[in-house]
This record gives structure tokens, C-alpha cells and sequence, in this order.
């Protein structure tokens, strides 16, 4: 086994809190805006090793016999909505890379949809503080009782009308509708905006507790209108946001957006792996590309429930985060002087996120504090893990032949 420390490749992202992963691990105080850490072999922002800037994937080239990873392990620290966003299949992202080839677009064009031939499934799990997103396309009844309940705010005849659409045509054809972005959707879209300002006065006004108000389908149809307009005031994608599913993750919960699966992340700290793509196809919310018909067609209209991914654990502290099919997974110890014993299915890269941790192998040891992270190459032997807070690692998931 050897272990190496990862230097700190942030992504400094407009829509990162400023300083806010520095905050997050107790690092020194820093005014840039810090939206994600990316750790991994990814081309975009690749890791480097803490101890003289060599590249992550050298150091595996050396010690696995291999140059890359089947996933990308990242921190997101969003202070703000990230665009309404969808990513292909493998089988649509080949077929959409390689029709980009022939059309001559450029590889870093802004117009380019598909940046390479992978799927990019992304699994993640809140961090201290919790985690807000949209994801997943929520059963009709769930979108009309939270339009309904936006109805108490004043005129709500263009949200009548939208779910009248949404009965007679179904929500594939009314969401196609609604990100094209004509006059009447901008008219819905103001509408809806006037009555999410009415019904946040009247629900600070209620006697319902918070936990009543946190549930009630109008209000938090409210809260996100308004979340989405400080930033994308008239955007489409306020309207398409009411046939999503809202999810507010505690900490240790999890989000799995796999290929058609429309979502878009809000706010809070989350850990995210992924599979190592830039496919994005981009249907509002952003100042970047939106190709509207791309968009549509890549999502799977298909009601059903919040995404959300259960860990396995049995008798083990230890939670594991498999999506079923998928080269990667996510483990996670978290407790007070705890002791595991762990086997890596292959080469892994490990995080601390809470406490200090002595990560123990056949050849020797390391302290993993807070705000640290380590690549860790295969071993045939057990890793010891001893401490305290919260610890995490992403490898190849078992059975995956990597």
C-alpha cells in the first residue's frame, strides 16, 4: 500500500460562497469564491500531490499501473442555484460526441453539448449544515397541490392554466412548452413570482410551527421561486422547477441523479462523486448555452419518487453508498473513537471532512485530519481506521473489474 496527500485544487466558480470550503475545513481565510474541490484524474482540474505538485495520475501510474480512476471525488460548497441541468446516457453521449465531430464544433466552444463519450451519474451526500436541490420529476398531483397552494397569494389564472396543460397534455409536452420560453411563459413565470412573494407573507404570518410550514407544498413551492428569481429573475426554469421534486437532505442522506434525470442543485455543503464526464445539457438557470430541445429530449419525463440513495451498512459503522450498475462508491465512518477495519476494492482516494483519523496500513500510517485528503493505492491487506468525526472514501465499487 502507499498513501500520498492531495493538494487543494479548488474550483473557483461565481456561484461558490466566498471562502466558503476554506471555512467549511478550518483552512486560512481566503475572498475567493470556492464552488467545488475536485479530487481526482479529471483533465479539467487534475490532482496533484501536497508534497511536490507531481500529478495524481503519475503517482497511480506507479503505484497501480494505471493513470486513471473510474470516478471523481468532489466538495460543493453552492451559495447559489446551479443551472436546470440533465446528463446522457454512455450510449447518447457516443452518439452525440461523435455527431459534434462531424459538424466541426469545437471542443471548448460554448455550444458544445457533449465534451466526451461518457454518462455521467452523480451520487451526492449532505454535509454539516445540510444540502437543498431539485431532482427528479415528482408524481402530477405532488405539482398540482403545490400550485394549488400557491393559489392563496392573489390572480393565479396563468397557474390555473398551467395545470389544466399539465392534465390534458402530460408533463413531457407542457415541460417541452415551458423551456421553449415564449411571452406566455414569461407571463406564467411573473405570475408565479407574485404569488410565491404573497404566500411567503402569509405564511410568516401563520401560527403553523416551522416544521408545518417546511411541509407544506405551497410554501416550499414559494421558497423555491424565490431562491430561483434572486438570481434568474423571468428564467423558464422557475416554471419547469414546479414539476420537480424539492429535496432538503439532512446530513449523511443522498442524493443518485443518474443519465435523464433533470435536476439542479441549490444550496449547502455536499460530498459528490461522479463518474469523470463534462457532459451537461443545460434547460435554464444558468448564463451559459441552453439548447432547449436538447435539453427535453435527454430528460426522462417519468413521474416517481425523490431520488434519493439509501447506504448499506449491517454490522459495520461503516456506510456504504453503492449505485446499483455504477463503477464507483462512497463509503463513510463517522463516530467517536471508532475503529474499522476496511478493504479497498482499488485504487481510492480518502477524505476527512470532521475530527482526525490514523488511517493504518501493511507498510506504515497517516493522520488524516480535517480539510485533508489522500490517494490510497490498492492493497491486499485491510486498512485499520481509528479516530474520531467523520471520514469518507471513494473507490471502484466491488465487482466493478476495475
Amino acid at each position: 500500500m502507499a498513501i500520498a496527500k492531495l493538494s487543494k485544487t479548488l474550483a473557483h466558480y461565481p456561484w461558490g460562497g466566498r471562502g466558503a470550503i476554506s471555512e467549511l475545513f478550518g483552512w486560512s481565510e481566503s475572498n475567493q469564491p470556492e464552488a467545488e474541490w475536485w479530487l481526482g484524474v479529471h483533465p479539467v482540474r487534475p490532482s496533484t500531490l501536497a508534497a511536490d505538485g507531481g500529478p495524481l495520475s503519475e503517482w497511480l501510474q506507479r503505484h497501480d499501473a494505471r493513470s486513471d480512476l473510474p470516478y471523481l471525488l468532489k466538495v460543493l460548497a453552492p451559495t447559489m442555484p446551479l443551472s436546470l441541468q440533465v446528463h446522457p446516457s454512455t450510449e447518447q453521449a457516443h452518439e452525440g460526441y461523435d455527431r459534434e465531430v462531424q459538424q466541426g464544433v469545437a471542443l471548448d466552444s460554448g455550444h458544445r453539448l457533449f465534451k466526451d463519450r461518457s454518462a455521467k451519474p452523480e451520487l451526492v451526500v449532505a454535509l454539516q449544515g445540510g444540502f437543498h436541490a431539485l431532482a427528479g420529476v415528482r408524481p402530477l398531483e405532488q405539482t398540482v397541490a403545490a400550485l394549488t397552494g400557491l393559489q392563496r397569494g392573489g390572480d393565479a389564472s396563468e397557474v390555473q392554466a398551467l395545470m389544466t396543460r399539465l392534465q390534458r397534455d402530460g408533463i413531457a409536452q407542457t415541460a417541452s412548452w415551458l423551456v421553449g420560453g415564449d411571452q406566455s411563459v414569461a407571463t406564467l413565470v411573473s405570475q408565479l413570482s407574485q404569488l410565491a412573494d404573497a404566500a411567503a407573507v402569509i405564511a410568516s404570518a401563520g401560527e403553523g410551527g416551522r416544521e408545518e410550514l417546511a411541509t407544506d407544498p405551497g410554501v416550499v413551492a414559494a421558497d423555491t421561486i424565490i431562491r430561483l428569481r434572486e438570481h434568474f429573475p423571468g428564467d423558464p426554469g422557475i416554471a419547469v422547477a414546479m414539476l420537480l421534486h424539492r429535496v432538503d437532505l439532512a446530513p449523511g442522506e443522498a442524493l443518485f441523479v443518474d443519465a435523464g434525470v433533470p435536476h439542479a442543485y441549490l444550496e449547502g455543503y455536499a460530498v459528490e462523486l461522479m463518474a469523470p464526464s463534462d457532459n451537461v445539457l443545460r434547460g435554464g438557470l444558468t448564463t451559459k448555452h441552453v439548447d432547449a430541445d436538447a435539453f427535453v429530449d435527454m430528460v426522462v419525463w417519468q413521474e416517481g419518487p425523490i431520488p434519493r440513495l439509501e447506504p448499506t451498512g449491517g454490522d459495520s459503522s461503516v456506510e456504504v453508498y453503492r449505485p446499483a450498475g455504477h463503477d464507483f462508491q462512497l463509503s463513510r465512518l463517522r463516530g467517536e473513537r471508532t475503529q474499522e477495519r476496511v478493504g479497498l476494492v482499488g485504487p481510492s482516494i480518502v477524505l476527512c471532512t470532521e475530527g482526525t483519523w490514523q488511517v493504518r496500513g501493511p507498510r506504515g500510517s497517516i493522520t488524516a485530519s480535517r480539510g485533508e485528503a489522500w490517494a490510497v493505492s490498492q492493497s491486499e491487506s485491510p486498512l485499520t481506521l481509528e479516530g474520531s468525526g467523520e471520514l469518507w472514501w471513494a473507490s471502484p465499487s466491488e465487482g466493478s473489474g476495475q
